[in-house]
């Protein structure tokens, strides 16, 4: 990406759902070179502002990652995945024999069925490891150092009972659904998609904002064939939330999670090209406190997504 596209990246970073005018301000471009720099920007998916949702403002405060092995069926797993209720979102290995998942639900009885239910059940799985996550953190997304930006303290997006949760009707989830279909929806469209004023739509949204309910976050799109997003799972020595301090200062990070289990960390990285997949990995694997390093390469499925 050029400066200009760089500079509204780094305006979306800043003011996520801020109008095109203030966008523009920020990039130091005129509101039509915005608007269609961006426009580019989307076509081409090199930008997308996604809408990540506290889980258990939906009623589902347990929050799991799975890793299914296969063999080499991991395409026909993870679109099977896809339309299974309860998982957030569904990867694949570009050699066919992972499939990662993660998943949201009411508690661990519940996560037992759906578990049994789609995976275990599943003929095609022939092994699989979960881990419950603990914490996670989604960083302001950039390719690079010069375009980062500086986090001094490592955002947390969520852990169990870290707030109080809003109380949500049948309008706050149509409005969830509308900005998870679209993250920068105008208020006009929402408002016409869930039958309130653009005045109300404008209250619930930013009752959501505030109560931390909803996050935005820009980062490339996860479908481009040209992209790949890489998970490093590792054992630590360090406590996590300090390791998320320096991780999430570095480029193409898009998550840090704590998970259970034997490897504690968690770690995921959209790249666009081989060397930022070398060192990226080369990057996480030199932190002081992490060892016994495994990543994968995965591909987002479509029906669900980052």
């Amino acid at each position: 990406m050029g400066q200009e596209e760089h500079a509204i990246a780094q305006a979306l970073r800043l003011h996520g759902r801020a109008p095109a005018a203030r966008l523009a301000r920020t990039a130091g471009l005129s509101i039509a070179k915005f608007r269609h720099r961006y426009g580019q920007l989307k076509s081409h998916g090199l930008l997308r502002t996604v809408t990540l949702v506290d889980p258990s403002a939906l009623g589902r405060p347990v929050l799991a990652s799975a890793l299914l092995r296969t063999d080499s069926r991991g395409t026909a797993v993870a679109e099977r995945l896809s339309r299974t209720p309860n998982i957030c979102w569904v990867r694949r290995s570009s050699d066919e024999r992972t499939v990662a998942i993660q998943l949201s639900t009411a508690g661990n009885v519940e996560l037992a069925r759906v578990v049994k239910d789609a995976i275990i059940s599943d003929p095609d799985v022939t092994g699989f490891s979960t881990a419950i996550v603990l914490r996670s953190w989604a960083p302001h997304f950039a390719f690079d150092y010069e375009h980062i930006a500086v986090q001094s303290a490592p955002d947390l997006q969520w852990y169990p009972g870290n707030r109080s949760v809003a109380s949500l009707d049948a309008l706050d989830l149509d409005l969830l659904e509308c900005l998870t279909v679209d993250a920068q929806m105008s208020l006009t469209d929402m408002s016409k998609v869930i039958g309130l004023s653009v005045a109300g739509t404008r209250h619930r949204l930013i009752r959501l904002m505030d109560s931390q309910t909803i996050h935005f976050r820009t980062r490339p799109d996860p479908h481009r064939d040209d992209v790949t997003t890489i998970r490093v799972e590792a054992a630590v020595s360090r406590d996590v939330a300090d390791l998320a301090e320096e991780l999430v200062n570095m480029p193409n990070v898009v998550y840090v999670s704590e998970l259970t289990g034997a490897r504690q960390l968690c770690v995921e990285l959209v790249c666009a090209n081989e060397p930022q997949i070398s060192e990226g990995y080369a990057r996480m694997a030199s932190v002081q406190g992490i060892h016994d390093t495994h990543m994968l390469r995965l591909k987002t499925v479509d029906g669900k997504s980052t």
